[in-house]
């Protein structure tokens, strides 16, 4: 004999919600533009405090700024790396930044 399939209930199990993206993506988004500017604001805040001090090392200062920027952008990609679309909003952002940042450069030196 063979099985016969169960059947099938008629009202069905309640499906699941849909995860959406645009809030991840979002929030993604506003994360660089945050971390950029918060990285540029602690990076000039520490040279002014380099020069006013009088250090001849403020080169290892000068390091501070990009370094920031990628400290905070990956803490905040592994504390929210399970939103749906924020990875995906830093990504776009950079890469928006990056494909915008090129054009212009392009249009001027041509």
């Amino acid at each position: 004999m063979t099985d016969q399939p169960d059947a099938e209930d008629p009202q069905g199990a309640p499906s699941e919600p849909k995860e959406h993206k645009g809030r991840g993506c979002f929030l993604g988004g506003l994360t660089v533009v945050t971390a950029v500017l918060g990285s540029f604001v602690v990076g000039a805040f520490a040279q002014t405090e380099v020069f006013t001090c009088k250090f001849e090392c403020y080169s290892a200062f000068a390091l501070i700024t990009p370094l920031l920027l990628i400290a905070l952008l990956v803490g905040a990609g592994l504390l929210w790396r399970k939103t749906p679309g924020f990875l995906l909003g830093i990504g776009a952002t950079i890469g928006l930044s990056l494909a915008i940042g090129t054009a212009c450069a392009a249009l001027i030196a041509r």
